[in-house]
């Protein structure tokens, strides 16, 4: 093997292990059968961190390609915040298939987070592809990282607090008109929060939501669990169902009860602050 080709690995090697990220968006504009031979080419470990940080559309083509093994492999090798990555980018029957293999605790607990659900729930239906942004971030800051992302992985952004807890969509019209130094906080938009347990037929009988395009689905501590597209519900329920006025009355009293939880921190998430960086 030539020295030119040694080096020229080396550089890939590093460039995937130091900045898997910008990695991934380099491989994103490959040809297909050259990215996904390269990241065959690539050591388990960074093959990981480059799926999870890749634009979506590219990690689920590639995904599509392996078989059940391989992705069990980088569930067990994967740090956790990986692995909750890449869970959130497989097929649902793939997700819970590697469920019934994993022994580590952590990991099945990471998984869980998106399995677990009634079939007819919202949380089984919802995009479990998101991403999430800490309030304390600057518009300037959030701005920066939405310009490196592929088109497809803006669809699903949220606003969470120090506990990962959601506050809501990022309005991206507010976020392009906010100044640089202003909080993230200014440009969150406050939709209903959905309960994950919620039936899909429950929440089309609600005529007032039918005007919006998403709505963020929240586990019972309002930590995400992904983002419900009308027009996938509307397409999995063309037919509409009788719902129980017991069940719309649960329903949108577990929903008031979660956006009083937001108001609650909304004051105190507006005050100026200084950002820090660990």
């Amino acid at each position: 093997m030539s020295d030119s080709v040694v080096l020229q690995r080396g550089l890939i090697l590093n460039f995937a292990e130091e900045h898997p990220e910008q990695f991934g968006q380099v491989l994103a504009s490959c040809a297909t059968n050259e990215a996904h031979q390269i990241l065959k080419d690539l050591p388990t470990n960074s093959l990981i961190e480059v799926l999870a940080y890749a634009p979506r559309r590219f990690t689920v083509e590639f995904i599509g390609t392996q078989d059940s093994d391989a992705i069990l492999k980088w569930i067990h090798l994967g740090s956790d915040d990986a692995v909750a990555r890449i869970a959130r980018r497989l097929p649902e029957d793939v997700r819970a298939a590697v469920l019934a293999q994993v022994k580590d605790v952590n990991k099945l607990r990471v998984l869980r987070e998106y399995v677990n659900f009634e079939k007819d729930s919202v949380a089984a239906l919802a995009d479990k592809d998101f991403l999430t942004f800490p309030d304390k971030m600057t518009c300037a800051e959030v701005r920066e990282s939405i310009r490196k992302l592929d088109e497809d992985d803006t669809e699903n952004l949220l606003v969470v607090n120090d506990e990962d807890r959601v506050l809501g969509l990022l309005d991206d019209r507010r976020l392009l008109r906010s100044g640089r130094s202003e909080p993230i906080t200014g440009c969150i938009k406050r939709t209903t929060l959905l309960p994950a347990s919620a039936t899909a037929k429950s929440i089309i009988e609600i005529e007032a939501w039918h005007q919006v395009d998403r709505l963020p689905v929240v586990d019972k501590n309002r930590r995400a669990i992904g983002v419900l597209h009308w027009d996938q519900l509307i397409e999995r329920h063309k037919t509409r169902e009788d719902t129980s006025q017991n069940e719309e009355y649960a329903l949108m009293m577990d929903i008031m009860s979660t956006m009083l939880d937001v108001v609650k921190e909304l004051p105190s998430a507006h005050k100026p602050r200084t950002r820090t960086r660990g």
